[in-house]
This record gives structure tokens, C-alpha cells and sequence, in this order.
């Protein structure tokens, strides 16, 4: 007699512990569930789907590298519009999601002149007055329209920013707001030549959207803009964004005709942006699906353990469920005494997993997303679905017992 109960409690214990760990697992699934729907949720200020991308590396030959890039690029991008299909092209040095970033400090001027070597520049870089930190970028004329990015004020670059006019530059929302906080920044003069040895100073044209390129979990970055043919310097690598209705098969097969024409010696890499944009999710994504797929099988087996434990104990009560049948109890209340014995051990091991879970998920802090690691909704559905999951399992043996005729279990053995 003590040996069955000895084994009944190590079954019991087993399933406690089997629940304790769907709950981890679960909670742990549905906090990075609900951080992934946060993510997608949130508008990156840039277009997702539906582009082209392609990258192309201009090699470095000679004094005159900054004019041949600048050819190349005005014969590219001129090739690339004739593509069927494609509406728009635009292109930057530095693609969002593509891990380059470069950031630097530039210098607030009073008038364009103000600096005209570095040495003018050193004093002005200590005076947080008069500098400021941001990212920097050149553009095509076209790359915020065809990435979607909605302008602000101002204009954009056009064709008739000439390479000898006066060097022009847009910045985004967060860096007007940041550094010209209630003041119009359209007209002022910056002087950012350490990012490029280009000393000429920039005039802000226009203030654009901001746009989370380092991720999509990543706030935005103060950023200024500038125009790939006046700052050819940094326009050796750059990106190109070709939107349209066509499918994207023939029009990465023509733009790598494109290339090759031009320049055979150039490789082009080409990608949808959807491709770009789900890779940049993938990592999160495998883990919501990873700790998603672990969850549903503790579940399963949890629900199995659940059922074969009470199925055990109706089979080994079932001349004292036909006793209590013969002394008056309905099948409703033999039904309610099997399934509140599944439930039991349910609420047993939701209470060892909730405990276990508020300690491990605070580990998990850095892969949530504006989802607290104790998420009240995640910590309480969790155990209902267990509480549910516990009912159902204990139905069939709960039937069964309601269904035991009195004689004959008082004849059973």
C-alpha cells in the first residue's frame, strides 16, 4: 500500500513538474510573441516591400576617381530608370539595416566662410555651443521617394545642386529638433569636413522623416544628408533602391546587365528589401519560434501526463467512486472530484513555473521590446490556458468515472 502511494506521488511529482515547465517555456514564448507584434507594429519611417536593392562598389583607380565615380553613377542610375517596370531610383552610401553607420561631429557656422581649414575648425569643435553629433549620409535625387521617406519642410536635392554650387544638406526630424529646437533650421550653415576632408559648408535645405536604420528596435539617429554628386567622396559604395510594380527576377537579371555593361569588373549584389527587412527580424523570430515550438510540445506532453495520471487514479478508485455512487453522489459530483484532482496538480505546477519563470525571464530583458519581462497579460494567460488545458485533460477519465455502475465496481477487485 505505501509502495502504490509512493509511486502515485512520483507521478504526480512528474506532472507538477512537467506543467512547471510548459509555463516556463510558454511565458518565455509569449513574451517574445507579443515583443515581435510590438516590433512589426512599429512604422520604421522607411519603405519595407516592394523595391529592389542592389549595391555596387566603384573601384579606386586614380586622381580622378571622384569625377568617374560620380559618371558612373549619373550612367548607372539613368539605365537602371529604363528597366521596365521600375518607377523610381534612388541611392545612398550607407542602406538602412546594412550595419555601417558612420557618425561624426559637425560645427554650427555663422556664415559659409567661417572655416576654411582645419586649423579654423579645431577651437570650434570644443564649443558645444557651436558643434553637434550626427550620422552622415550622401543621397541621389530620388532615394526618399523611392524609400518612402516623407519630406518635412524645405526641398529635397535636385539635378540643379551642381558639384561647384553651393554644397547643399537635408537632416532629419530628430536632428532639427535636437539641435535647432524651436527655431527653423532651413538656411543655416554646418561644416561636417571630418567625415569627408570636404571643407565646404552645407546649407540646410530641408528637414526630412526620421528613419530607424540600425534596427527596427532602435531609436532613430540624428542624421544629415548630403548629395552624391557634390560629395562624390563618399559615394565609392553605394546602394541603389529601384521601386515599380515588375516583378523582381527581371529586374535584378537587367540591372545586373546594367552593371556589367558599364563596368565588367564591378560585382553587383542584388536583394529584394523584402528579403533585407525579414532578415533583420530573423534572429527574433527564430527565438519566438524556437521557444514557441518547445512550448506546444511541453504542453502536449504536459496534457498527456495530466490524463494518465487521473485516468491511474479513477482505475485504482473505482470501487470507492462506486461506494460513494451507492451512497447517494450524482455522476456530476464523482465527475467534479476527478477533474479538481487534475486541476490540482495543474494549479501546482503553474504555481512552481510562474515563480520560476518571474526569475529566468528578467535574463531575457534584452530581447524584448516594449514588453516588461514580468507582462501581467503573458503571466496570466499562461496559467489559464494551463488551468483549461488541466480541465480538458481530466474530461475523459471524469466521464468515465460518472459513468462507473455502483454493483459491479463493488464487485471489482
Amino acid at each position: 500500500m505505501s509502495g502504490g502511494r509512493a509511486r502515485n506521488r512520483a507521478r504526480a511529482a512528474l506532472v507538477v513538474s512537467q506543467v512547471a515547465l510548459t509555463v516556463v517555456l510558454l511565458i518565455g514564448a509569449g513574451l517574445l510573441g507579443r515583443s515581435f507584434l510590438r516590433l512589426l507594429a512599429i512604422d520604421p519611417g522607411y519603405r519595407t516591400s516592394g523595391a529592389v536593392v542592389m549595391s555596387v562598389t566603384v573601384p579606386r583607380t586614380g586622381d580622378d576617381d571622384a569625377m568617374r565615380r560620380t559618371t558612373f553613377h549619373d550612367a548607372l542610375a539613368e539605365r537602371l530608370r529604363a528597366i521596365p517596370g521600375v518607377e523610381i531610383v534612388g541611392a545612398t552610401s550607407d542602406f538602412p539595416l546594412g550595419g555601417q553607420y558612420p557618425n561624426g561631429t559637425f560645427i554650427v557656422l555663422r556664415h559659409p566662410e567661417e572655416v576654411k581649414s582645419f586649423e579654423d575648425a579645431r577651437p570650434l569643435m570644443g564649443d558645444p555651443e557651436r558643434t553637434g553629433s550626427a550620422a552622415y549620409r550622401v543621397l541621389s535625387e530620388d532615394y526618399f521617394r523611392a524609400m518612402g521617406v516623407p519630406l518635412i519642410r524645405g526641398r529635397s536635392f535636385s539635378t540643379s545642386d551642381l558639384p561647384n554650387g553651393a554644397h547643399v544638406a537635408v537632416i532629419s526630424e530628430s536632428l532639427a529638433s535636437t539641435r535647432w529646437a524651436g527655431q527653423d533650421p532651413i538656411g543655416k550653415f554646418i561644416q561636417f569636413g571630418n567625415m569627408d576632408g570636404d571643407l565646404r559648408a552645407f546649407t540646410i535645405v530641408g528637414v526630412v522623416g526620421d528613419i530607424r536604420e540600425q534596427g527596427i528596435d532602435a531609436d532613430p539617429v540624428p542624421t544629415l544628408y548630403g548629395y552624391h554628386r557634390q560629395r562624390s567622396q563618399m559615394s565609392a559604395r553605394m546602394t541603389y533602391v529601384m521601386t515599380g510594380g515588375a516583378s523582381p527576377a527581371p529586374v535584378m537579371q537587367a540591372a545586373r546587365t546594367a552593371v556589367r555593361d558599364l563596368d565588367p569588373r564591378i560585382p553587383p549584389n542584388l536583394r529584394t528589401l523584402d528579403e533585407i527587412f525579414a532578415r533583420s527580424l530573423g534572429e527574433r523570430r527564430f527565438s519566438f519560434i524556437l521557444l514557441g515550438v518547445f512550448g506546444a510540445v511541453a504542453l502536449v506532453l504536459a496534457v498527456m501526463g495530466i490524463y494518465g495520471v487521473v485516468s491511474y487514479l479513477v482505475a485504482q478508485r473505482t470501487r470507492e467512486i462506486g461506494i460513494r455512487m451507492a451512497l447517494g453522489a450524482r455522476p456530476g459530483d464523482v465527475a467534479g472530484m476527478v477533474v479538481r484532482g487534475g486541476l490540482g496538480l495543474s494549479v501546482a505546477g503553474v504555481a512552481v513555473g510562474v515563480v520560476a519563470a518571474g526569475l529566468l525571464t528578467r535574463l531575457m530583458t534584452a530581447m524584448l521590446y516594449d514588453v516588461e519581462p514580468l507582462d501581467a497579460v503573458t503571466f496570466i494567460s499562461v496559467p489559464v490556458l494551463l488551468a483549461v488545458a488541466a480541465v480538458l485533460a481530466s474530461y475523459v477519465p471524469a466521464r468515465r468515472a460518472a459513468g462507473v455502475e455502483p454493483v459491479e465496481a463493488m464487485r471489482a477487485e
